[in-house]
């Protein structure tokens, strides 16, 4: 129970500290172009590999209506519903998301759901007078833990504390960007930034290793690779390699993701595409996670 809530805590506070996309407005291209469908194929050593294609539907405005995923032969869909201003309010799946704003469009509640009916955690927060998050609260099986923010005198989030011994710590280089990050005794973790300001590394340090994720892009400043070495906490030799590459058309949509991973000492191979095939019309999809930290996901 402790291990999950800390997961989704986590993935909040990075996606507080991160979310800077836009996704609320479509992408600016002279033919608007939105995701029809994306096939994934995985394959696990020698093993036959496996198929999953999701298709997307949208609302005569362009917003996200479904998205059905059928995976040897089960079909799961997942619908999105919004707010009278185009807010997301609901992302009806499992797990399932609910999301509650005040009058200047901050989110005031957030609840995490393990499926439809199972609600898992929820999250309220609070705002100060000129728009800063001040704190909130996560309340999961009867017990509420209490977290306030904190901020530098130029307004950037330096910590998030909730205890006298557990507290999320933020830095920034000069130009805004985060560089550090790390929570209570746990390993650090540093990020590095091209002249661009785009992410070029993220580094883990763990206590007799380092774990890093390089990111490379393309001449247009694309995502092009992103290779990873990373430690597991369980296993003996704990180790694996990650590659992946991105591929795009010539609408400048991604058009293709192939991701490999390697782990030792086995050394299974782990492969997968994803494929993307676009349709014309406007796509607005509702800001609900976070991809990279240096911008929006290319699809």
């Amino acid at each position: 129970m402790k291990r999950k809530l800390s997961l989704v805590l986590g993935l909040l506070i990075i996606f507080t500290v991160f979310s800077n996309c836009k996704k609320s407005e479509p992408a600016s291209t002279a033919t608007p172009l939105r995701l029809k469908t994306m096939t994934t194929v995985t394959t696990v050593g020698s093993n036959s590999p496996s198929t999953t294609t999701t298709n997307y539907t949208y609302a005569t405005d362009g917003k996200l209506n479904s998205a059905t995923a059928v995976s040897n032969g089960t079909s799961t869909t997942t619908n999105y519903t919004y707010t009278t201003d185009g807010k997301i309010s609901i992302v009806e799946g499992s797990p399932k998301f609910e999301y509650q704003y005040n009058a200047s469009s901050k989110i005031t509640q957030y609840s995490y759901y393990l499926n439809p009916s199972t609600l898992f955690v929820t999250y309220d927060f609070t705002y100060g007078t000129d728009g800063k998050m001040t704190g909130f609260s996560a309340t999961a099986s009867n017990t509420i833990v209490n977290y306030n923010a904190n901020y530098d005198s130029s307004g950037k989030l330096i910590n998030i504390q909730y205890s006298s011994t557990n507290t999320y710590e933020f830095n920034y280089d000069s130009s805004g960007r985060i560089i550090y990050y790390k929570f209570s005794s746990n390993s650090p973790i540093n990020y590095e930034y091209n002249t661009s300001g785009k992410l070029t590394k993220k580094t883990v340090q763990l206590t007799s290793s380092t774990e890093t994720t390089d990111y490379t892009y393309d001449s247009s400043g694309k995502i092009s690779s992103v290779s990873e070495t990373k430690k597991y906490t369980v296993d003996v030799d704990p180790y694996y390699t990650s590659i992946s590459t991105y591929s795009y058309g010539s609408n400048g949509k991604m058009s293709r993701k192939s991701v490999t991973i390697t782990d030792d000492p086995s050394s299974t191979t782990t492969s997968s595409t994803v494929d993307y095939e676009f349709e014309s019309g406007t796509g607005i999809y509702p800001k609900t996670s976070v991809w990279y930290l240096s911008g929006c996901p290319e699809v």
